[in-house]
């Protein structure tokens, strides 16, 4: 039998590091003293995923300070998770981001498909590969 764990409404996020590369040691310390002390999966799994956005809107943030450019696509299989999606994309409009999601080709392998097909497609009409 699946059990559902449903998330919390938990501010809280787990430490990380931005600096060159992202770093999440502290995360995984913190996400096992966590465990240790019996807090519980839902409130550990809401910090994770906290974690996850505000990780988000640092690196775009910190990637417009060192750009100007203030577009965000949100894709890909992280962003199937309404949690995250949900809560990353009103943080990034407040904060005067152009968001940008997915309407009507799934985030996830079918947008990848699609895409590759577009390519294949592309390539078919001007005869490469052949």
């Amino acid at each position: 039998m699946h059990k559902t764990v449903h998330l919390q409404k938990v501010e809280e996020c787990y430490d990380f590091e931005i600096d060159k590369t992202i770093s999440f040691k502290n995360l995984f310390k913190e996400l096992v003293i966590d465990i240790k002390e019996g807090i519980s999966k839902s409130i550990i799994s809401a910090k994770f995923h906290n974690t996850i956005i505000y990780v988000i809107f640092e690196t775009v943030t910190k990637i417009r300070n060192e750009t100007g450019i203030a577009k965000v696509a949100l894709s890909g299989g992280t962003f199937q998770n309404k949690y995250i999606l949900e809560r990353i994309k009103p943080l990034l409009l407040n904060e005067k981001f152009k968001v940008y999601t997915q309407t009507s080709i799934p985030c996830n392998d079918g947008g990848v498909a699609l895409g590759q097909l577009a390519i294949a497609a592309k390539r078919r009409n001007r005869g490469i590969g052949e």
